[in-house]
């Protein structure tokens, strides 16, 4: 069995654990499998395995452990090429940053999240990376978010991907009544 097969397993079940919402066993399996890739000389899985655990705490309301958790996996991936991992845990971070009220560091980290996603040619994390970015900067660029959102749109449809669809067209009728645009506000909520 290689390494990389060995820390399959906990890393299938951190994640069945979390979807579970038995969280406690998700972040056991996490760190099983971390020193398992550490051991095996997989820092990409490493640092997934710490996302996911950093994920999870920051879920929990845990936010010290979960950038903690985050942090360390953003050193492991630092000369790695590994851009959508990357991606992900530097929007988790924009995640923490946006709860603990630093507007501006989350928006720069979303907004490092994006390239990062574009590079890995990863339509749905760019997507939903924009989508948190629309979210932050709604109240006082509405233009810009709602371009954010129908770019966000587009790549749900293409990809059918029907919850990002959803959540998308439901910001985008939030943003065209915002800005008295109320026919094209009610044909988004009806696509909803």
């Amino acid at each position: 069995m290689t390494g990389v097969q060995t820390c399959a397993l906990p890393i299938s079940l951190a994640q069945g654990y979390r979807f579970a919402g038995r969280y406690a066993r998700c972040v056991e399996e996490a760190f099983v499998g971390r020193e398992l890739a550490r051991r095996s000389g997989l820092p990409a899985l490493e640092a997934e395995l710490l996302s996911v655990a950093g994920y999870i705490a920051g879920e929990q309301g845990d936010f010290g452990l979960a950038r903690q958790r985050l942090d360390e996996a953003v050193d492991l991936l630092q000369d790695l090429n590994h851009p959508a991992l990357l991606g992900q845990v530097i929007g988790r971070l924009g995640i923490l940053d946006a709860k603990a009220g630093d507007n501006h560091t989350a928006q720069r980290r979303w907004t490092q999240s994006v390239a990062l996603y574009e590079e890995a040619d990863h339509p749905m994390g760019r997507a939903n990376n924009l989508q948190n970015l629309a979210l932050l900067i709604q109240g006082h660029d509405p233009e810009r978010a709602l371009g954010y959102y129908l770019d966000t749109l587009k790549v749900a449809v293409s990809e059918g991907a029907l919850r990002s669809e959803a959540s998308a067209l439901n910001n985008v009728g939030t943003v065209y009544m915002d800005l008295g645009r109320f026919v094209e506000a009610r044909r988004a909520y009806q696509r909803c």
